[in-house]
């Protein structure tokens, strides 16, 4: 691997390091201009898909044009506020994996819970959740410092929704990557009344 791809977010070395198979169904929450969408939709291959969500309607349409030009068509662009529920055009419990790259930072911190629960409904038990955001440390690059969320934090949000750490991968110089396993709870049934 050259320098250049070890020094930022390189989206077909995330692709590789989380084990993103052909045929599967994945999440990209916050999907941006569409580049990590457009290394999913190769390594998916044409019986995968790929969802790209954002809030922004203008990120949206720059992904899809991103990812049509280059001649994929298993991606679907959705504009949607993941924090208000408007995913209805995935089924939930669908996803084998979710990930969400550089969006913890953009957050509320109230809101980062509530988006670790959101993937917690849409993946598969046993799906992965891939969380890809900025080291916790000063850098020329990045938002600022008081924005950042660290990945002790990350992990703690997560354990929160039903989220078992794995393991930490590469993300480059300046990001940390974590993924995690959806293990749901069971609960206690309740009983019937009579």
């Amino acid at each position: 691997m050259n320098q250049s791809h070890k020094s930022f977010l390189s989206p077909e070395m995330i692709v590789q390091a989380i084990g993103v198979g052909e045929g599967e169904r994945v999440a990209d929450f916050g999907c941006g201009t569409g580049h990590l969408v457009l290394a999913l939709a190769r390594s998916l291959g044409p019986a995968g898909m790929v969802y790209a969500i954002d809030i922004d309607a203008e990120m949206v349409s720059s992904a899809r044009s991103y990812v049509y030009h280059e001649g994929f068509r298993n991606a679907m662009f959705i504009h949607a506020d993941l924090l208000k529920g408007q995913l209805t055009s995935i089924a939930k419990q669908s996803l084998d994996y979710i990930i969400l790259s550089n969006l913890l930072h953009v957050l509320q911190p109230e809101d980062r819970s509530k988006v670790f629960c959101r993937a917690a409904e849409y993946l598969k038990p046993n799906g992965k959740l891939v969380v890809i955001d900025w080291e916790k440390q000063k850098s020329l690059l990045g938002p600022g410092l008081h924005l950042r969320v660290s990945a002790e934090d990350a992990k703690q949000a997560a354990a929160a929704c039903a989220f078992s750490f794995e393991q930490a991968f590469d993300a480059g110089m300046y990001h940390y990557g974590l993924i995690f396993t959806h293990k749901p709870k069971k609960g206690p049934q309740k009983k019937q009344q009579p």
